[in-house]
């Protein structure tokens, strides 16, 4: 059975879910990279923002074994979750209030419902919860605002995803390049397009805290 299939098959019970699934493990680039970048590691994931804990069933299809623990704060999507992963733990939470962790963080498509001042807690937030001596890595997908065509396909289907219901929470305002830079300080890896085909203004963001003796 492909990864794609497995992915899906854990929300058998709920077709809806299960099509949303396949679709994202097969056409969402986020989850790829997610997965390359993470691939091997034995450190606890959390996964901010995971709804109904689609890419934690695709990492499990690919085979990744760590521990992982979602937080969001759609507690009908954390409820399909733990019906669909029983092998994670899923929280109903706020991600200004997140669980004690220390290992990598996953946080894709969130950072631009929260202000300017929640964005820099949330990050210091993340950047609190890698694993110490510069093992730890945070994987973020943010959308950049600026003038581009791109960030406006953006917004329209920012706006069509809470209209249908989907995602209820409304955009507080998206992030500039220089805002990103400024919260994230030293810890910033890594900051480029990730757009693989897609019309959206996305970009990943790869932060890690530097050890002691300044080595990554």
């Amino acid at each position: 059975m492909s990864s794609l299939l497995a992915a899906a098959w854990r929300y058998r019970r709920e077709p809806s879910l299960a099509c949303y699934t396949a679709c994202k493990s097969l056409m969402d680039p986020a989850y790829a990279f997610v997965a390359g970048t993470f691939s091997g590691s034995k450190l606890p994931l959390l996964d901010i923002g995971c709804g109904a804990g689609h890419l934690a069933a695709y990492l499990r299809a690919k085979g990744f074994t760590a521990p992982i623990t979602g937080v969001d704060a759609d507690a009908r999507k954390i409820a399909a979750a733990r019906n669909a992963l029983p092998d994670c733990e899923f929280l109903a939470g706020d991600a200004l209030n997140l669980p004690e962790h220390s290992g990598n963080v996953v946080l894709l498509d969130v950072l631009h419902y929260f202000s300017v001042e929640d964005r820099r807690r949330l990050l210091m937030g993340i950047r609190q919860r890698l694993a110490s001596e510069g093992r730890g890595r945070a994987v973020l997908r943010v959308t950049l605002r600026d003038s581009s065509w791109r960030f406006a396909v953006t917004r329209l289907e920012e706006w069509i995803v809470r209209v249908s219901g989907w995602i209820p929470f409304r955009a507080s305002g998206f992030p500039t390049r220089e805002e990103l830079l400024a919260h994230c300080g030293d810890s910033l890896q890594e900051l480029r397009p990730l757009w693989s085909g897609t019309p959206f203004n996305s970009y990943v963001l790869i932060l890690q805290e530097r050890p002691p003796d300044g080595r990554a």
